[in-house]
């Protein structure tokens, strides 16, 4: 209840017209207002009207279009969505989000665990330039990519865009240029990255 009310007081702020914080401050005071000197007759409001008006309004807040814009968003974007609505549904409001949230999460890393570089390859040298955050979710895949990099060839890594590096990434960096790179005979280097991690 606590929750659906702030979404059903800000739909109704918005279809009354309200534009600004100040309709949120004086619903607030009607509220305190009521409680304070009429709280008999609000005891008198059965609670299935309540939930009726909570029923429409969430209902006119459901629209198809909206469905349908967060389908062409993406699987990134529709599956939380659908599963917070499954969750409220078959579970309670604040279970229904819990849920949605851990797909959220789910897709976050999911995204930061492929998003970690920027590949440009020539003929003789491959450029990688580091995303902002560097963690250990990213591991796996730059040391792939530092695994297939091919013999008798210039590797850098630049880290200039990077805010910080894992340090498990940063010692997997250090290991492939004193061990890896040496094998096959990779001119290996790494730019703006200092030993801690940070950038230069």
């Amino acid at each position: 209840m606590p929750i659906t009310q702030v979404i059903v007081r800000s739909s109704a702020n918005i279809n009354s017209g309200g534009k600004s914080k100040l309709s949120t401050i004086i619903h607030g005071i009607f509220l305190l207002s009521a409680i304070l000197f009429i709280p008999s007759i609000l005891n008198l409001i059965p609670l299935s009207v309540l939930g009726a008006v909570l029923i429409l309004v969430g209902y006119k807040l459901t629209k198809i279009s909206l469905f349908k814009q967060m389908i062409n968003l993406g699987q990134e974007q529709y599956v939380p969505f659908i599963a917070t609505i499954l969750g409220v549904l078959f579970t309670d409001l604040l279970k229904g989000i819990g849920i949605g949230m851990a797909f959220a999460i789910f897709y976050i890393l999911k995204s930061n665990y492929k998003n970690h570089f920027y590949k440009e390859e020539n003929t003789n040298e491959t450029l990688i330039l580091l995303s902002e955050e560097v963690t250990f979710l990213n591991k796996s895949g730059i040391q792939e990519m530092l695994f297939k990099a091919k013999p008798n060839t210039k590797l850098v890594v630049d880290g200039s865009k990077c805010k910080s590096i894992d340090y498990d990434v940063l010692e997997m960096l250090e290991e492939f240029k004193n061990f890896g790179a040496k094998n096959k005979n990779i001119d290996f280097q790494m730019l703006n990255i200092n030993k801690y991690g940070n950038v230069l």
